[in-house]
């Protein structure tokens, strides 16, 4: 089996990666990272060279690009693809607290000079089904589990069950990475937003502008997980 976990960001997914590689590394499965950071933008990752002997693959990778790669079988029945869903008012309000508190983002300046409750309002309508729709519609022939952030700790226990047959209590899984938490020391002057700040009003448009994220949240919430790709 083969694992690829597609991290949509603001996810918690850098917890959930990091968490899976010790587990399975145990395992002698090593995780092969298709990050901007590492040098594989997501538009690049069709032309990216995966390691022949790759089991376990994470990146901030679209649907689209991944099904695009010649090394990715569409038609693979022991390949296992994961993902985590958020709440995605919550989503974006942390995408825009981490960019604003990253300074090597790309959109660092221009996030800073915005009002950052403006921005979240422009930004792309239900980017989280959008980063799962598969390239000219064929669904890949995978096994899926669509985890919920509520459900991350039993989700990663059932993925290194499935990986390497072994059981690992879920508390392991309950180690978090705050990448936003973590830099907010080295800007002090910043404010991170907050639900909190958003009018009930606005809260509604968001809710109707994000409408397929929203409800694909609300859907994958109350599973737990799904093990299909809810996406027509």
């Amino acid at each position: 089996m083969r694992l690829i976990f597609c991290h949509i960001p603001k996810t918690a997914g850098t917890s959930v990666r990091e968490n899976l590689a010790a587990e399975l590394e145990r395992d002698g499965i090593k995780c092969v990272n298709a990050y901007r950071a590492a040098g594989v933008p997501p538009d690049a990752f069709p032309d990216y060279q995966l390691p022949g002997d790759w089991k376990y693959l994470s990146g901030h990778v679209p649907m689209r690009y991944l099904t695009e790669n010649p090394q990715i079988d569409v038609e693979a029945r022991d390949l296992l693809f994961l993902t985590v869903i958020r709440d995605p008012i919550d989503r974006l309000i942390s995408w825009y607290n981490y960019v604003a508190l990253n300074p090597a983002h790309q959109l660092h300046e221009q996030v800073r000079a915005s009002d950052g409750i403006e921005y979240v309002r422009s930004m792309e309508a239900n980017a989280q089904t959008g980063f799962l729709k598969p390239h000219d519609g064929t669904v890949p022939k995978w096994r899926y589990i669509i985890a919920s952030i509520d459900n991350i700790e039993p989700t990663s226990a059932e993925i290194v069950k499935i990986m390497v047959q072994r059981d690992v209590p879920k508390q392991v899984f309950e180690r978090k990475r705050n990448m936003t938490k973590d830099r907010h020391a080295d800007f002090p002057d910043f404010t991170p937003l907050s639900k909190d700040d958003f009018p009930d009003q606005l809260l509604k448009e968001l809710h109707r502008k994000h409408a397929e994220d929203m409800a694909l949240y609300e859907t994958v919430r109350k599973a737990g997980h799904l093990d299909y790709l809810p996406v027509s």
